[in-house]
């Protein structure tokens, strides 16, 4: 279970996230180099529409993007 913090995190930084970063936080996240195709593109407005299915599927992506806006702003 998430704590009230994390997932206020979590919105943050799924607000804050840009393509730019969206994309840096892929190659960081899995370690190789991406394109910003339509699949991608569909993958970061689910990100904005759909917060939590985009946190089930992309689980480890969606915690860089935590990180990364965390590092930032606090």
């Amino acid at each position: 279970m998430i704590t009230k913090k994390e997932a206020q995190d979590a919105l943050r930084a799924f607000t804050w996230c840009d393509g730019e970063e969206f994309m840096l936080a892929y190659e960081k996240t899995y370690e190789h180099a991406c394109r910003w195709d339509g699949y991608m593109k569909d993958q970061f407005e689910m990100m904005h529409r759909k917060p939590l299915d985009f946190i089930v599927k992309w689980d480890e992506l969606a915690a860089t993007l935590i990180v990364r806006y965390i590092d930032r702003y606090e």
